[in-house]
């Protein structure tokens, strides 16, 4: 994302699961005077005044649009470095443990989808010692993440587990 937008907005769509690239508005205007061009603008902006600004960026030669890249990823590097984190952290995630709870006493863990989906399957809620409530299953990934889901049926839960 570039531009304005407050710490809250970012929040919110990073609290949603988005990993967000977020170049400051300071930081591309401070980027395209670099190269001669004035970036600022805003909702008063006249249409006219903004093609302007528009046609200088299209008459940029391919060396000066590398300048610009750099320019903008030089004044953004602290945002640059913490979307990569995130996103390779994203990327490279994998399930470390699965822990599947009938909530009528017994727990069973497992590391893989398979294993806990097989456990599921074959599990019989009918010889439960107090009868069956619901399934817990938490699921932990190699982030440290972890995303934990409540069902009332076997079929819900399966098919929260094959969405991970």
């Amino acid at each position: 994302m570039a531009g304005m937008f407050t710490e809250g907005a970012l929040n919110q769509l990073r609290s949603l699961g988005f990993n967000v690239m977020y170049l400051r508005y300071a930081a591309i205007i401070e980027a395209f005077k670099q190269i001669g061009i004035d970036a600022n603008s805003d909702e008063r902006t006249p249409d006219a005044a903004f093609q302007q600004k528009v046609d200088q960026y299209e008459a940029l030669s391919f060396a000066q649009r590398r300048q610009l890249d750099a320019a903008l990823l030089e004044g953004s590097v602290e945002d640059v470095d913490s979307f990569i984190e995130s996103l390779t952290a994203a990327v490279s995630r994998h399930v470390e443990s699965i822990i599947v709870l009938p909530l009528h006493g017994k727990r069973y863990e497992t590391t893989s989808i398979d294993e806990a989906v097989a456990l599921l399957e074959h599990y019989d809620e009918a010889l439960a010692p107090a009868g069956f409530e619901r399934y817990e299953v938490h699921v932990r990934f190699s982030s440290g993440n972890e995303i934990v889901g409540k069902f009332n049926a076997k079929p819900s839960a399966i098919e929260f587990l094959h969405s991970h």
